[in-house]
């Protein structure tokens, strides 16, 4: 006795070995003749445990020339035939809905490639989701969108191969592609949307001059990219500007990033936690840099160009620039733009540039140049910081010239005064070495007293390390204008705080990771605290 599943199966097998050597383009019209088969009439007699696994066997068993059939049920639809050596292919015209190039349950066996061979097929949202190719060609579609989820998922892609009349990208098109490491981008490319490659395992990415719009978070969380190369403008509307951003954040291997002469604009939060990311050529034609652009990255050295007019706040905040040069057309600086522990030198060129309540925040060796009278002086006295003028030190170096030209004439007197010199040497070095040993006196004193002042972990300063010292990190680096040391909020870091809460890695100042080695702490994960 056999059952409708089996009946129906062998019945398309017959069909299918019928037209076995039919080739691509023509090779489906075979499914059509089955309804001039006669089809054994069904029972009513329930099916035995014998009959059950019979038919589970030949229900997973791959057939020797293929197997075909059609994807839906619509007046128009796609016709397909997998081969046994894995080869999936899609002919006719129609629409490929969700799933159905993944569908074909009755086949367990691993499909390597999928090819679409007909123009007159489209992409439906999901259409090749979850599915287990490899490789999937669709040269030859006409195509001009990929739609959302299009790949989504597919965990053992590695090439897709794309038609150059595809314009978009749609939102999480390629999420998840983990195994994608390359792609060669369509020559029409205009529009990348949100999601559309997050956690995908891209390792070099140059984005054409064509593209014109990468929406939020579209290459998020990319572990295998290490290069960016960013070619033209992002164009975006108004409404659109207000939610643009983290399009490569959390991207932890990216190193290198360069931006052709065509940006005029770094995106908020662009760039922001990769913790990697150290080489920065910015354009040459950069206007605008937007909040949190290169946050939490251990950039040491930024390069800004002559034209650039806004760096928004936060911008490089947590990162561990040394020195920079601010060029005169900047106009603005936001808050927490330089926040650093281990900036050390900040030179302002424009004297009327706007700063905020917060611009700069580094340490107690972090010195302001600028010039007498300027928007920089005015904030270094405000903050405590120190401050060099400019124009001091130019005319220092003018009015030295006169002198030189008065030694030269009088080189006899000179020389008299260098034998003088000579002979108190013995009494200068006396005197240095002695200074010598009074500064390391002093070192020695003020670690004595710093080691005693330092309470590892306790960041809000309330005698216990708990939670509430994580957060009170978190709190400080993320909203610095109303937590930070210079806060707002009567409950902000104070400088003790600050000094306790560097327990990971002790020494480098406070992080993120800081926040996280005291919950780990609280946790009892850990038993001691600083963790190096």
């Amino acid at each position: 006795m056999k059952n409708k599943t089996k009946r129906v199966l062998t019945s398309l097998i017959s069909a299918v070995m019928a037209v076995s050597a039919v080739t691509p383009g023509v090779l489906f019209s075979a499914v059509a003749e089955e309804e001039e088969k006669p089809v054994v009439a069904e029972t009513d007699e329930p099916a035995t445990e014998e009959d059950k696994k019979t038919d589970e066997k030949e229900e997973y068993k791959l057939p020797e020339k293929g197997i075909s059939g059609d994807t839906s049920h619509g007046d128009k639809h796609p016709e397909y035939r997998l081969t046994k050596d894995g080869l999936m292919s899609f002919d006719g015209e129609g629409q490929l809905d969700k799933w159905e190039p993944a569908y074909c349950y009755h086949v367990k066996d691993i499909r390597d490639k999928a090819v679409v061979w007909s123009s007159n097929i489209t992409l439906g949202d999901g259409a090749f989701s979850w599915a287990p190719y490899t490789t999937v060609d669709l040269m030859l579609t006409t195509i001009d969108t990929v739609p959302m989820d299009t790949f989504y998922n597919d965990i053992n892609l590695k090439e897709v191969m794309l038609p150059d009349t595809v314009e978009n990208i749609g939102e999480y098109a390629f999420y998840n592609c983990q195994a994608l490491e390359t792609l060669e981008w369509p020559r029409s490319i205009k529009r990348i949307e949100n999601v559309a490659f997050e956690n995908c395992g891209l390792k070099v990415l140059e984005l054409p001059k064509t593209v014109e719009y990468v929406g939020d978070n579209a290459f998020r969380n990319c572990d295998n990219l290490t290069e960016v190369y960013i070619n033209s403008e992002f164009k975006y509307s108004d409404e659109e500007k207000k939610d643009i951003g983290y399009i490569f954040t959390l991207c932890d291997n990216l190193e290198k990033v360069e931006l052709s002469d065509d940006v005029e604009t770094i995106w908020s939060s662009e760039f922001c936690q990769c913790s990697s990311l150290k080489d920065v050529k910015l354009s040459k034609n950069l206007k605008v840099i937007k909040d949190h652009a290169f946050q939490s990255t251990p950039l040491e050295k930024i390069d800004l160009p002559d034209g650039l007019e806004i760096i928004e706040e936060s911008v490089f905040i947590n990162t561990k620039l040394k020195e920079v040069i601010i060029p005169k057309s900047v106009t603005f600086i936001g808050n927490s733009a330089f926040s650093s522990p281990t900036l050390k030198k900040i030179t302002i060129l424009n004297p009327e540039c706007d700063l905020n309540i917060s611009s700069i925040y580094g340490s107690a060796d972090t010195v302001i140049y600028g010039y007498k009278g300027s928007t920089a002086e005015k904030y270094a006295a405000k903050n405590s910081i120190k401050f060099v003028a400019l124009d001091a030190e130019t005319t220092t170096t003018s009015s030295t010239k006169p002198a030189v030209t008065t030694t030269a004439k009088t080189t006899a007197t000179t020389k008299a005064a260098t034998t003088t010199t000579a002979k108190t040497t013995a009494t200068t070095k006396a005197a240095t070495t002695t200074t010598a040993k009074t500064s390391a006196t002093t070192k020695a004193a003020t670690t004595t007293t710093a080691a005693s002042d330092y309470v590892a972990g306790d960041a809000n300063c309330d005698g216990k390390v708990d939670i509430s010292d994580a957060v009170i990190i978190m709190q400080s680096i993320s909203n610095p204008s109303k937590y930070s040391v210079i806060g707002t909020d009567p409950s902000h870091m104070t400088k003790a705080g600050q000094l306790n809460a560097d327990v990971n890695n002790h020494g480098d100042g406070m992080t993120n990771k800081d926040a996280l080695t005291i919950q780990k702490y609280a946790l009892q994960l850990i038993d001691t605290l600083p963790e190096s």
